[in-house]
């Protein structure tokens, strides 16, 4: 009934105090003097037995007591509950708790919100497709499930049990007509040069520019012509068009990019958001993203799976295995990742996870090259193993990478995610610790607070420090063999670093004199402190020197290493690893043989400690307080956090390296190249969100005048 306990009873007896019956004398329990329990009734206003008891809850269908019957007689009206298998599913809210129970015919799916605060959440319930959710306490319909991700919003520790039944025999799922229509689809019109290149042709530059993965953002899109394509014929799926597109701009070189593209006849079930509506002689059709139909991504999978090879009208794509493939077969459904990137994942149960790469560069992708180095030539295995990939060659025999497949790693999300809930959790715990005096200062409250995080940075490193040793060890690949880092390589980068510099910055100062109100009008003073500081800074990269003098070496390096570049494995992983480093793409923006170049391997550790910058800044950004002490307390428990994992991750590198010559021996010299790289990092950053995300540009604006020695607004 939720009557509450009396926490002021010593040992176990505030669980023991008298049940709460009747409004009457000692709340029905005993008709003794109140003075003579053995111990008191709840007599306080809130829990006390005049207001609640079991006989007023009885008379309220709303009360706990009712609605814990009712709970009980339905969860004994389903035997999956008690008898049915479990199966958990992984939505990518870390917030909520779903999983179904199945025991015959009986399908029942189960959603719980384990926060304090509303929470959305999608699904992946395509095996049920057509299926109606009833929720059970109300006997209510939800919307049917379809391929697409179910989406539920939960109220603060809210729940679902949804019962996931059949619909009638009439609207049976996977039905024969519906498999005859993906059979007559107007496959003339995917073969027809002229056909597919209108459809390219009429692609609404808009829905281009709010792709994820397009990485032209900044730059107005002038044409979008078809460079080539190829078809793909699944036998119980529409077809899968294959087209590579050249966009053009106003100004500028072209990009070529990826779409992976089917089409559905107008009215077709379970389709995606169709992007345009296409005529053809059989009738109305509609074009989609084909690597959001969920019936459509398996079709790739097979091209790297059977190592198919599909002819074009300008070329061939070709899927390739390597050993990790293992014995090629796939039993989980496909699921489109939803996460931020620019490039776009599809997971298959927990099998393999394919990474289509949307912008295509002549090469070898360094994601597929350097994953298969670490595994099959330096034997590191805390990354996901390369399974296979797909590439493009031309009618001129130029090899493009067009998608990559990797296993799965089983993880509880990456590090970003990880950090962002720890330092959540810790600002509450400093929070509270500002708002009591009495409360212990210094490293042990610090590490008190932070929990079990700073441990694992600790290993975070160590992790960094042996894919860093992987990366130099011997080998007779040119392309992968450590060399010793010259006087001529000290300063190409640091002319990279002041180039950098200047076209960021000075991009910067043009468009605060000729957009005045196109930064937050708070910043502007300090992102003109920044744009002025140019000149002073192009003197840091001088200091990058020490890395020839030091005889420190280059290697093949991750080349965007941050925390959302990091899996946290599952406990007690079957290999031991705990982090997985992920992505070896590069920056986005680099070309192709810019990321493939040897580096020094400090740019990936400043990229990390750049990315625990950002987890700090934008959590603060979040935290409120009326109380401005209480702010300015929190404020300097994230600074003292913020300072300490950066020490422990870098101490936890350097001795994880030990001897290596990766890094400079001389803890000085190693600091202050480390300096010039983290400062290029957050310049390159403020170049990113002026043209992606403008609204973030504070959060780099501040890294920079911290590493140039300058208090931030």
């Amino acid at each position: 009934i939720g009557m509450g306990d009396n926490i002021y009873l010593g040992d176990r007896d505030g669980v023991r105090t008298p049940m709460q019956w009747t409004p009457d004398r000692n709340a029905g329990f005993s008709r003794a003097e109140a003075a003579r329990l053995y111990l008191p009734a709840i007599t306080d206003s809130i829990y006390g037995f005049p207001a609640i008891n079991v006989e007023a809850q009885q008379k309220s269908p709303f009360s706990l007591l009712s609605w814990t019957r009712r709970l009980i007689g339905v969860r004994k009206q389903h035997h999956a509950f008690g008898r049915g298998s479990i199966a958990f599913l992984e939505p990518e809210n870390p917030h909520v708790l779903a999983y179904l129970r199945e025991h015959g015919d009986d399908a029942i799916l189960v959603v719980n919100n384990l926060s304090g605060a509303a929470q959305a959440v999608r699904l992946d319930l395509a095996r049920f497709a057509g299926r109606i959710p009833v929720e059970l306490l109300g006997a209510t319909e939800f919307l049917p499930i379809d391929e697409t991700p179910y989406a539920l919003t939960l109220s603060p520790y809210g729940f679902f049990w949804f019962a996931l039944r059949r619909p009638h025999a009439d609207a049976a799922e996977d039905s024969p007509e519906i498999a005859r229509e993906w059979a007559e689809q107007d496959a003339a019109v995917l073969e027809s040069h002229d056909s597919v290149a209108a459809m390219v042709a009429a692609l609404p530059h808009e829905w281009v520019q709010r792709q994820r993965w397009f990485r032209g953002k900044a730059r107005e899109i002038a044409s979008v012509e078809l460079d080539g394509h190829a078809v793909l014929h699944p036998e119980r799926a529409p077809h899968v068009l294959l087209a590579r597109v050249r966009v053009r701009y106003r100004e500028g070189e072209p990009d070529v990019y990826l779409l992976p593209l089917s089409l559905r006849a107008l009215g077709a079930p379970d389709a995606p958001e169709p992007i345009l509506s296409h005529a053809s002689e059989t009738g109305d059709v509609r074009l989609y993203d084909a690597l959001a139909d969920r019936r459509v991504a398996g079709a790739l999978l097979d091209v790297v799976l059977s190592e198919k090879e599909v002819p074009g009208l300008s070329g061939r794509f070709a899927g390739h295995c390597t050993a990790e493939a293992g014995d090629r077969s796939v039993r989980g459904p496909a699921r489109p990742m939803g996460a931020e990137q620019s490039n776009t994942s599809v997971v298959f149960g927990d099998e393999y996870v394919l990474k289509v790469f949307r912008r295509l560069e002549p090469g070898m992708n360094p994601d597929l090259e350097v994953s298969r180095f670490l595994v099959e030539q330096a034997g590191f295995r805390a990354i996901p193993a390369l399974a296979g990939w797909i590439e493009h060659e031309g009618a001129d025999g130029a090899t493009s990478s067009v998608a990559g497949l990797f296993r799965y790693v089983a993880n509880k999300g990456d590090a970003w995610s990880v950090a962002l809930k720890a330092m959540e959790r810790f600002l509450s715990a400093a929070s509270r610790s500002a708002a009591d005096p009495e409360t212990p200062t210094g490293r042990d409250a610090l590490y008190r607070m932070a929990g079990d995080f700073f441990p694992a940075v600790r290993r975070l490193g160590e992790t960094t420090a042996r894919l860093h040793l992987a990366l130099a060890s011997p080998t007779d690949d040119a392309a992968f063999a450590a060399e010793p880092v010259s006087a001529e390589d000290a300063r190409r980068w640091a002319d990279g670093f002041r180039a950098q510099a200047d076209t960021v910055l000075g991009d910067l100062a043009r468009r605060l004199e000729s957009m005045p109100g196109f930064f937050p009008r708070e910043l502007q003073a300090d992102l003109a402190r920044v744009a002025r500081a140019a000149g002073d800074l192009r003197l840091r990269g001088d200091d990058l020197a020490v890395l020839a003098e030091a005889g420190s070496v280059k290697v093949r390096i991750h080349g965007d290493y941050h925390l959302g570049q990091v899996l946290r494995g599952v406990d007690a992983a079957p290999d031991g690893n705990e982090w997985y480093p992920i992505d070896f793409e590069g920056e986005p923006t680099r070309s192709i043989q810019e990321r493939r170049a040897k580096q020094s391997v400090l740019r990936d550790v400043a990229g990390m400690l750049r990315s625990f910058d950002y987890a700090v800044r934008l959590s603060m950004s979040g935290f409120r307080a009326d109380d401005l002490a209480v702010r300015m307390s929190v404020q300097r428990w994230a600074d003292a956090w913020r300072a300490e994992v950066r020490s422990l991750f870098v101490s936890a590198y350097r001795e994880t390296l030990g001897d290596s010559p990766v890094v400079p021996r001389d803890l000085s010299a190693m600091m202050r190249a480390l300096a010039v790289f983290e400062l290029e990092k957050a310049v390159y950053e403020m170049g990113y969100e002026m043209n992606n995300r403008p609204d973030w540009i504070w959060v780099p604006l501040q890294g920079v005048l911290a590493l140039a020695g300058e208090a931030g607004a």
